[in-house]
């Protein structure tokens, strides 16, 4: 059974099935805590964080993509030469004042 590492410490967690019987723990050597598998994994909070992160991510490679296509256009280059060119392209993309649209 693969689980996540420690909700506590972080370290690696140890799972152990008593044969013949209901009782299946995880638990974690360094800081003692011992759940059921299912409460060891449950981590709704992390789970929508790592959404959010996994969003924002495909977002920022969307915006890159568009200044480049912007830079392309206003500046004859794939990429910004300056900070002042990068946030020239994303004030144009975000406002949607590209040229040529």
């Amino acid at each position: 059974m693969e689980l996540k590492p420690c909700p506590f410490c972080g370290d690696e967690p140890h799972y152990s099935a008593i044969p013949y019987s209901y009782s299946h723990d995880s638990y974690c050597m360094n800081c003692g805590i011992e759940l059921s598998p299912g409460e060891w994994d449950h981590r709704p909070i992390e789970d929508a964080l790592s959404a959010e992160i996994s969003d924002l991510k495909a977002k920022l490679a969307a915006i890159f993509k568009e200044t480049q296509l912007s830079c392309k256009v206003n500046h004859g280059t794939d990429y910004p030469v300056g900070w002042d060119d990068a946030m020239c392209c994303i004030q144009q993309i975000l406002l949607g004042k590209m040229e040529g649209e």
